[in-house]
């Protein structure tokens, strides 16, 4: 752990402690702390900002009912991204386990493509393009892969950190990080070229 990140489990300890005795004015710092980076991470976890939202608020939500059962009030972190990458992951199965997957997926696809064709046509600036299709190759990372792969770039979480919260072995979590990242970096430049094709297509 670095200096700096031990010096935020200690303020986040000093915090703990004190929403565990009630001063709602602490746990407030927690959410103005984390929340915008929790939503980050989550947004990159499920695509649609909204869901995102919901599901970052149900996870500070859990957080503060769950807060006395913390044991080691240094680990805020650590633990509330646990309760939000589950919730996630949690949310992701679900919506794959509803009937005719196989056509929302198809339905699914078609709307990304129209969703980085749009972007291609109303903002050409190729940071953005780039930015849109890092979402949409994310998305087609196996999602336990992509939690640990977001956990360990979007996060800053090590492996032996991403491999306590979410309750596996830390060469579990190695090996997912390197078939996540490989499965990106493959959807990536599916994506890259297909949208290089479609920008050629439509300049004949």
């Amino acid at each position: 752990m670095t200096s700096s990140s031990s010096h935020e489990a200690e303020e986040d300890a000093v915090l703990v402690r004190s929403a565990k005795t009630g001063d709602d004015n602490a746990f407030e710092e927690l959410y103005r702390r984390y929340s915008l980076k929790l939503c980050t991470f989550v947004t990159h976890m499920v695509a649609i900002h909204e869901d995102a939202q919901n599901l970052t608020q149900e996870a500070f939500l859990t957080a503060w009912q769950c807060l006395p059962t913390l044991q080691n009030d240094a680990k805020f972190k650590c633990w509330l991204y646990s309760i939000a990458t589950h919730k996630t992951l949690d949310w992701i199965r679900r919506r794959r386990q509803v009937e005719w997957t196989s056509l929302e997926d198809t339905i699914e696809t078609l709307e990304l493509c129209d969703s980085l064709r749009g972007r291609r046509e109303s903002a050409p600036d190729e940071q953005v393009i780039t930015q849109e299709i890092t979402r949409l190759a994310l998305l087609r990372v196996t999602a336990s892969y992509r939690s640990c792969l977001l956990l360990q770039v979007d996060a800053g979480f090590s492996q032996a950190e991403i491999a306590e919260l979410l309750g596996i072995s830390k060469k579990s979590v190695s090996v997912f990080v390197k078939r996540g990242f490989r499965q990106f970096q493959e959807a990536y430049q599916r994506i890259e070229n297909d949208n290089k094709s479609d920008v050629e297509g439509r300049s004949m």
